[in-house]
Order: C-alpha cells, then sequence, then structure tokens
C-alpha cells in the first residue's frame, strides 16, 4: 500500500490530492482543479491502465461530476505497479495538456 501511494505522489502529485489510507483494496484521489475523471479514465484506458472515476460511486453523480478517481491497485502483481502509474501519469499528463481521447 505505501509503494502504491508513494509512487502516485511522486509522479501525479501535481494533479491529485489523496488522504493516505491505512489499508483497503483502493485509492480514492480528488484531481485538481480542471481535470475531469471521465477524461482520465478515457485516456488511461489508451494507455492500458483501467482505473474508475468516482462519478459511478456517488448516489448524486451531478454533485461531484468529475471530482474524483478510484485507482484499485489490489490485484495488480508488485512487479506491475510501477508500469501502471508510469502510464496512469502520462495519462494525467495527457489530459492536463488537453490531449484528451
Amino acid at each position: 500500500m505505501n509503494f502504491i501511494a508513494d509512487a502516485i505522489q511522486r509522479e501525479m502529485g501535481d494533479y491529485i490530492r489523496f488522504t493516505r489510507p491505512k489499508g483497503g483494496f483502493y485509492l480514492w484521489v480528488r484531481l485538481a482543479e480542471g481535470l475531469s475523471a471521465r477524461d482520465v479514465w478515457r485516456t488511461a484506458t489508451q494507455e492500458g491502465v483501467a482505473v474508475n472515476p468516482g462519478t459511478s460511486f456517488f448516489p448524486n453523480a451531478e454533485s461531484r461530476n468529475g471530482e474524483y478517481l478510484r485507482i484499485a491497485y489490489s490485484w495488480t502483481p508488485m512487479d506491475k505497479l510501477e508500469e501502471a502509474v508510469k502510464r496512469l501519469a502520462a495519462a494525467f499528463g495527457r489530459v492536463a495538456n488537453g490531449d484528451v481521447a
């Protein structure tokens, strides 16, 4: 868990905020102003990484439109996590630069 949280903070710290959980299967991140979770989700898919926009998990998706992303890490083998984080960081960079999928 610490590995993935450290890697995400290092690679995507300019694009997200999160509270480091003490355990669990997912990391919830809040996106920086102007970024859309749906855009990151689509672009991450092109980069070969699966994440979920938070709107799928809120009862009133309109109130939290595009602010959150759920990153599942528990079933990804450790030797694949670093590459997954780099691909997700590339997706964030593309979206931040207007290269939206």
